[in-house]
């Protein structure tokens, strides 16, 4: 059994953020079929919306153990300048 600690959600978020930057380097932008497999490849939109996924599940742990969250997504995100939002 995993002891729930304020370190261990940290090594949690910080091995998500690896796995989804190696991940990302992969992917392409938009979805290609692949005929072998019969299916589309994941696409870095697909990655980035399981990692985010992930991160709130962290939190919820930290949230319910009445730790602090590993990632605030109420911080103001980047834009790009001239980027429809």
């Amino acid at each position: 059994m995993v002891k729930i600690t304020q370190q261990w959600l940290q090594e949690q978020y910080d091995s998500l953020l690896v796995e989804f930057y190696n991940d990302s380097k992969k992917a392409p932008m938009r979805g290609k079929y692949n005929r072998l497999t019969g299916s589309y490849a994941q696409t870095k939109n697909d990655i980035m919306k399981a990692c985010v996924a992930n991160i709130k599940s962290l939190n919820m742990l930290a949230e319910s153990k009445g730790l602090k969250a590993v990632h605030d997504f109420e911080e103001e995100i980047a834009t790009i300048p001239g980027k429809a939002k």
